[in-house]
């Protein structure tokens, strides 16, 4: 055991020596080969800055939702939050509870060919308040487009109250500071019927 010990000494002998080597060969230097230097660790601190933004940018991208990798709770979330802003009826009504009662409850039920338009496939997401009430829901296109419905007072039929894309609520999430929103809704969604 002070075998080792008497090894590690002279380890660390030995990189001393280098060192006090170096610091020769670095006073023996000229002042043109000081600023090459000084100007290489520069310019390696910069490299090393910028990879240290562009993986920050890389995390921040990674936050952001994309269409492709969406779910039918983060589907449902972003579409109850584009319409609560774009629509201030029954979505705005059905976003302020589920925020309240931090629940949102998406029944998915299968349309027959009457309540089917041409333009969307034959499912509707109804998006209640609770178990029991619902007022508001959304159809796919067949094309990546959302249609918005919403339910009157008067009449039990849904009936169209605008579309857009899936692209452009997605965009419009990431550009405005939704994600969280998003994904803070996710976590209080229940999907029935997927």
């Amino acid at each position: 055991m002070g075998g080792g010990v008497v090894y590690l000494k002279n380890g660390k002998n030995n990189t001393q020596t280098a060192e006090n080597r170096n610091e020769v060969t670095l006073k023996k230097s000229s002042s043109s080969n000081r600023k090459s230097s000084v100007s290489k660790e520069e310019s390696s601190s910069r490299k090393k800055s910028e990879q240290i933004s562009s993986s920050s940018s890389t995390i921040d991208e990674s936050n952001k939702l994309t269409v492709t990798g969406l779910t039918n709770k983060q589907n449902a979330a972003s579409i109850l939050i584009y319409g609560a802003i774009k629509y201030n009826g029954n979505f705005k009504g059905t976003y302020d509870m589920a925020l309240k009662n931090s629940m949102l409850t998406v029944d998915v039920v299968s349309t027959d060919g009457n309540d089917t338009k041409p333009d969307e496939t034959p499912i509707f997401y109804s998006l209640a308040l609770g178990e029991i009430d619902n007022n508001c829901g959304y159809k796919l296109g067949r094309n990546r487009e959302v249609y918005f419905y919403e339910q009157s007072d008067k009449i039990i039929d849904f009936f169209r109250i605008g579309s857009t894309t899936q692209d452009e609520i997605i965009n419009y999430m990431n550009t405005h500071n939704l994600v969280n929103k998003v994904n803070e809704l996710v976590n209080e969604t229940t999907v029935y019927g997927e």
